[in-house]
């Protein structure tokens, strides 16, 4: 009807049902455990000025950075001018810019390019894409070691001929395009621009904080407010958001607001920012349940999503047999979940076997929550899972940390083994009566409490670790 259509709380409904009516079972591929996925855009503009970096960037990363990863696990991406104007002052000092560079890094951050000197209109005939993106890749893989550098669009929207151009200097990466929204952009874009792409697009899908404090004026909480409703209705209705939220390295600390020499280029007035505008909304984010992820792993799973093989079986009695073949990019996989869509209502995990129907029996895939089971990297030849109203009743991986990586995992239902990559808290969920004899780390013991049926072992560094939980 006409009054369903309109609802926009109804109408995604409708279309999943008539689109999975006839189908005995479906699966649901997840980009990530949690309920969403944020990845922050930095474009670091001031990074060519190289008076302004020592000041700036130093102070980002000490007040911001260190403070977001320690408080959310934040993480995002900065994407840096180089400059090519030396008696103008517009250029980079590797030697003081490479070490900041690398602390970002060592946090789980990104580095990317936001050109070579920050055109402002990548559309332009007399804008050289070549030395813009192309070079300015190579001198950032060059100067800091990395293998795969992606970029960030500057100044104004880049037009779809631009947009499909960069794609020889991104084609096992990503492009993260201009302002989205009406007449600008493609809003709400997370994927391939045609069926021939190779590269990733990403659409920013908040509005850029200098549009709001340097262009329409705001204060920074008209701002943040702003900031809010969009991460509201991004997220109200979807089975899981994807955000990916642009800032600017000048943002957070209110860089050109003071001295004359200070201003930062077309920072165009207004009352400013605030450090509190960026931290309320990432707290926002993080309260609704998200994954902070930087936009190059997000690009990954989103090849990762594309190159997978899925199949379901519906064996009867709540029990389906699923298989989830991944492509070449594997360790995304890692970071990614399952459900079965049509019985997931009430419905939670009870156990999921490796190679065979009888539950009683030993051997399974020991890393599910609730209604998502946690798919390793090597995926699942085969995987017998089955569904009701009650418990699981063996000991399985619960929760794992943003972005980390389930490599493997093993077990016989009171015990289990696992590889993980990443850092954080793993939540071990004992099987009904069993207590923990011992936790290892890679081969060391774990002292950490393991009390009642649910505990956590940490990860204290970002690195490979193998798990080992033994129950009676």
């Amino acid at each position: 009807s006409i009054e369903i259509l309109a609802n926009d709380n109804l109408v995604w409904r409708a279309a999943r049902e008539i689109i999975l009516a006839d189908q005995p079972a479906s699966l649901g591929l997840y980009l990530s455990r949690f309920k969403h996925i944020m990845t922050m855009r930095n474009d670091c503009d001031q990074s060519m000025y190289v008076e302004e970096v020592p000041t700036l960037h130093n102070d980002f990363l000490n007040t911001y950075t260190k403070s977001w990863y320690q408080k959310y696990n934040f993480v995002g991406a900065y994407y840096v001018n180089i400059g090519h104007d030396i008696p103008e002052s517009e250029y980079t000092n590797w030697a003081v810019s490479k070490p900041i560079y690398e602390a970002y890094l060592e946090l789980e951050n990104e580095l990317g390019s936001h050109s070579y000197t920050h055109p402002h209109d990548i559309n332009l005939a007399s804008v050289d894409l070549a030395f813009q993106f192309g070079t300015a890749i190579d001198v950032i893989k060059g100067n800091m070691s990395r293998t795969r550098v992606a970029s960030a669009q500057p100044g104004a929207t880049e037009s779809l001929e631009v947009a499909k151009k960069m794609e020889q200097w991104h084609s096992d990466t990503y492009f993260s395009g201009g302002y989205s929204g009406v007449r600008a952009g493609y809003p709400g874009v997370f994927g391939y621009l045609d069926h021939e792409s190779t590269m990733v697009y990403l659409a920013p899908n908040y509005y850029f904080d200098f549009t709001m404090i340097g262009f329409y004026k705001w204060t920074a909480d008209q701002a943040l407010d702003f900031w809010y409703q969009q991460l509201e209705n991004n997220t109200r209705l979807a089975n899981q958001a994807i955000g990916h939220w642009p800032i600017h390295d000048y943002g957070p600390g209110n860089w050109g607001s003071g001295p004359q020499e200070n201003q930062v280029p077309f920072f165009g007035g207004g009352p400013g920012y605030t450090a509190a505008m960026f931290e309320g909304f990432i707290a926002d984010a993080f309260n609704r349940g998200m994954e902070f992820a930087t936009p190059i792993d997000l690009s990954d799973r989103i090849r990762a999503y594309n190159d997978i093989t899925l199949s379901v079986e519906d064996l009867g009695g709540q029990v389906f047999k699923l298989k989830a073949a991944p492509g070449t990019a594997s360790a995304s996989i890692g970071k990614m979940g399952i459900k079965i869509l049509q019985h997931d209502l009430g419905k939670n995990i009870i156990a999921v076997h490796n190679n065979s129907t009888d539950f009683s029996s030993l051997g399974g895939h020991f890393a599910f929550a609730g209604d998502m089971v946690f798919l390793p990297s090597t995926g699942f030849s085969s995987a017998y899972v089955k569904i009701g109203s009650g418990s699981p009743s063996v000991t399985r991986i619960s929760s794992l940390p943003m972005r980390a990586e389930l490599q493997s995992i093993s077990g016989d239902g009171t015990s289990l083994s696992a590889n993980i990559v990443g850092k954080g808290a793993v939540e071990i969920t004992l099987a009904p009566g069993a207590s923990v004899t011992s936790v290892k780390l890679n081969g060391q013991a774990v002292t950490s409490a393991t009390t009642g049926t649910t505990f956590t072992v940490t990860l204290s560094n970002f690195g490979a670790y193998s798990l080992e939980v033994v129950a009676a």
